[in-house]
């Protein structure tokens, strides 16, 4: 049987892995229900309190009521290393950068 904090810590990665692989576009709380993440409205908070802005959109269709969440940004990183150190960008920065534009590093 799973320990409740290793229970909590996988169900909240599954949930950041759905949020990531929309890469910014929203996730309808149907998606995350499909996970069978039990109280996930905490695992959104453990995510938020890490450093993760997470939106929350609702919307009333036909008297029933539906949200989507969004992955906004991530934890900030820490001081960069010497660029003579970094052989190209890191992986989480590629993680979080959802704007879409071109990024000039050179």
């Amino acid at each position: 049987m799973q320990h409740n904090s290793e229970n909590r810590r996988t169900q909240r990665d599954r949930l950041l892995g759905l949020l990531l692989e929309a890469r910014g576009s929203e996730v309808s709380l149907r998606q995350i229900l499909d996970l069978h993440i039990s109280q996930f409205g905490s695992r959104i908070l453990e995510l938020r309190a890490m450093g993760f802005n997470i939106s929350n959109r609702m919307e009333i269709v036909a008297g029933e009521k539906r949200s989507w969440y969004r992955l906004q940004s991530g934890p900030s990183t820490p001081t960069p290393a010497p660029i003579a150190a970094v052989s190209g960008p890191s992986e989480q920065s590629q993680l979080f950068d959802m704007s879409g534009g071109h990024c000039d590093r050179g």
